[in-house]
């Protein structure tokens, strides 16, 4: 087994809206690849507590529970390694640097173009 398959690849879905969650379902099926959803930052943090397998996070902000930035940050505390693509609606300058201080890797915002998500995903796959 090479190294590039012995990297996580299954997609961890954060997110709270079940029409944006199938969205990103179809894109990711399509594109063949693994996914799991959460509904909300406390079900991702459970799942990544448990769950060794998940080698991206595409989080929600604004969730129920608990938000993508409390969830970012507790992730981040148990697998600091672990990539997260904050994918949001909010979309100013300071929700940006919110979600960077919060540990996310990158901000994408919604609505996404299909082209650009996958691409932020085949980046931090």
């Amino acid at each position: 087994m090479n190294q590039l398959e012995s990297m996580p690849n299954l997609i961890l879905i954060v997110e709270d809206e079940k029409l944006n969650y199938q969205l990103l379902k179809l894109l990711l099926d399509k594109n063949n690849f693994l996914h799991i959803w959460a509904k909300n930052g406390e079900e991702a943090v459970d799942i990544c507590k448990s769950n060794n397998e998940i080698g991206l996070i595409i989080m929600d902000i604004k969730m129920p529970v608990m938000d993508g930035l409390v969830a970012t940050k507790k992730i981040k505390a148990l697998k600091p390694a672990l990539k997260i693509l904050a994918h949001t609606a909010f979309a100013m300058d300071f929700d940006y640097i919110e979600a960077l201080e919060a540990g996310c890797d990158d901000y994408i915002t919604k609505p996404a173009k299909n082209e650009l998500l996958l691409s932020k995903i085949r980046q931090y796959l």
